[in-house]
This record gives structure tokens, C-alpha cells and sequence, in this order.
């Protein structure tokens, strides 16, 4: 079917009027196209690939689909990493849960209430976390799961402590890097070595 006529049948539809009606109507549509209908009606032109367009005064526009861009696949949207715990790493100092990663403070009042001690002191606080059954579940690559039971301490709880290397400076400046085989972690580990404050350095030793 040549551009004319297919501009043509356009301009009838546009127009509601017969092909021939339409075709007296135009002047060159299938050259480059023009207005189409006594009182300004829908316009048609001829496309480059062959389909026949009207506007939006007219009726649907006739498209070649084969003109059509290609959309591009949908891609599965990347899952976010889950978010690290927010807070003090262990070892930090603290006054509240809140302050720490881990969501709990070890102060001097918890430390005096489980070892039966009133003069227990735990100076700046101590961002830790209890309950463990691995270290994995310490969510800090610079700590590891106490048996505090195994360790001296007369309590049957596992807690997470902030490990360290000796003479590497990786404790607080209250704190010294302890290192002693009464200290194991839940897998019964002895080569363990923790920043602590001296207090805590007693207490997991049996003093």
C-alpha cells in the first residue's frame, strides 16, 4: 500500500467521511502530508517506515509496531548487606546498653551484683555482651566468647570480651592486655588473651 493511500484512509477516519470524500480533501499527503477536514481536523502525515499517524484531536494514531523501541529486561534490584550493629565496640567505655553495639554496659553496680562484691568497681564502664554460645555472635572481630564460668568467675554465663595482643596497644589506658590458660572461650580455647581492667583481671582469675 503506497504512502497517498494510506495517508488517504487516515484522513477518512479522522474526518468520518468516505475515501473519496477524504481524498478530495488533501492537497499532496503522500508527499509531505497536511491538514485534513474542512473546519481544521486531524492532521495525518506519512512516517519514514510507513505508518500512518494522526494526532490527538483526530482518532488513535496508527503505528507500525516494528518502529517500536526494544525495552531492556528487568533486572532483579541488589538485596542491601544487612547493617552492622550501631554503637561502642566491646571494650568501650559506657553508662548505658545504649551507648554499645552490643546493647549492654557492664558497670560497677552489674559486676558488684554478680560476684556478691560491693566494692567492685568497673571504672568508665564496659561495653560488652552476654548470653553468647560463639564467638561469631560477638559481631566484632576483636572479641570472643568468655566461658566466665570456666574462667573463674561463679556465675554460669558466657560473655563477649574484647581480645587483644600482648605489648600491640589495643586496650584502653585502663585496661591491661591479659593473657592467662585459666581464660578459655566457649570452643575451651586457652591461648586467649583480653583487655581488661584490673578488677575483671581478679575476678576471671579466682582471686
Amino acid at each position: 500500500m503506497n504512502l497517498r493511500l494510506m495517508a488517504v484512509l487516515a484522513a477518512a477516519l479522522a474526518c468520518g467521511c468516505t475515501v473519496e470524500e477524504a481524498g478530495t480533501l488533501g492537497t499532496d499527503l503522500g508527499s509531505t502530508g497536511g491538514d485534513v477536514g474542512p473546519t481544521g481536523g486531524a492532521m495525518a502525515d506519512a512516517s519514514p517506515s510507513g505508518g500512518v499517524h494522526t494526532d490527538a484531536r483526530g482518532v488513535d494514531a496508527l503505528v507500525d509496531v516494528g518502529t517500536l523501541p526494544e525495552l531492556a529486561p528487568v533486572t532483579d534490584l541488589a538485596v542491601p548487606a544487612p547493617d552492622l550493629p550501631i554503637g561502642a565496640a566491646t571494650g568501650a567505655t559506657c553508662v548505658e546498653g545504649e551507648e554499645c553495639a552490643s546493647q549492654f554496659c557492664l558497670t560497677s553496680m552489674f559486676a558488684q551484683a554478680i560476684s556478691g562484691d560491693p566494692d567492685v568497681e568497673i571504672p568508665g564502664g564496659y561495653c560488652a555482651r552476654l548470653g553468647c554460645a560463639n564467638t561469631e555472635e560477638c559481631l566484632d572481630e576483636n572479641a570472643s566468647c568468655i566461658d566466665l564460668k570456666a574462667s573463674g568467675l561463679d556465675v554460669q554465663i558466657y560473655g563477649c570480651l574484647q581480645t587483644c595482643a600482648p605489648d600491640a596497644g589495643d586496650c584502653r589506658a585502663d585496661h591491661l592486655c591479659h593473657c592467662d590458660p585459666t581464660i578459655t572461650d566457649t570452643m575451651g580455647n586457652h591461648d586467649i588473651c583480653l583487655c581488661l581492667p584490673p578488677v575483671l583481671i581478679e575476678l576471671l582469675s579466682g582471686g
